[in-house]
């Protein structure tokens, strides 16, 4: 089983206007939404975000990590999340994807990997931001990164990571959104009418 979570809270949200890390779902900000998912569920949750914002998310009640790399990039938040890890794989959540259910946070905790990423593959893309990455892909990582490879489409074969179909993700089974990226405005507009249940206070 995993024991650390860090929750990717490193970007600003441009397309979507305004810092979509504190649209509110249930009345709470959107890092909390998430906190609370994952608090239950490891014994170390940790958020990531750039340095300098670190007071933003004192409400969490977890440890808030700021990044050195100014970059906003998927990739970024994951090297800085591997570097401070205590264990030897850590789960990584985007703050932007609210849908991901506790079933399938516990799902992708328990997964039997070894030494190899493992991420969903749904949707045709491969969803790095809801992921399990071992400690020991860090110096491969940290390559990439510094030769300008910033698309996991680039990056995956280079860890040798396993990739998990729609068939292979039971919790998709009934909930075929989980995997939802708010990225635009509209998108938050979107799931705000599909799904009323969780947005009520």
């Amino acid at each position: 089983m995993v024991e650390e979570a860090f929750l990717l809270c490193g970007g600003r949200g441009k397309r979507f206007g305004r810092d979509k890390r504190f649209i509110t779902i249930a009345g709470k900000p959107l890092y909390l939404h998430q906190i609370d998912k994952l608090k239950p569920l490891f014994p170390r949750v940790a958020i990531l975000c750039k340095r300098g914002e670190e007071s933003l998310f004192t409400e969490a009640g977890v440890s808030v990590l700021g990044e050195e790399e100014q970059e906003s990039s998927l990739l970024c938040g994951i090297i800085s999340g591997l570097s401070r890890t205590l264990k030897e794989k850590a789960l990584f959540l985007s703050v932007d994807m609210p849908l991901v259910p506790g079933e399938g946070v516990r799902f992708l905790r328990d997964y039997p990997s070894a030494c190899c990423p493992v991420i969903p593959f749904v949707g045709g893309k491969a969803n790095a931001g809801f992921s399990l990455f071992p400690r020991a892909s860090l110096e491969e990582l940290v390559s990439c990164r510094e030769k300008g490879i910033f698309r996991f489409t680039e990056i995956l074969p280079r860890v040798d990571a396993i990739l998990l179909g729609e068939n292979d993700l039971p919790f998709l089974h009934g909930n075929p959104d989980a995997m939802f990226n708010i990225n635009r405005p509209e998108d938050y507009e979107r799931m705000r009418d599909k799904y009323p249940d969780l947005f009520r206070v």
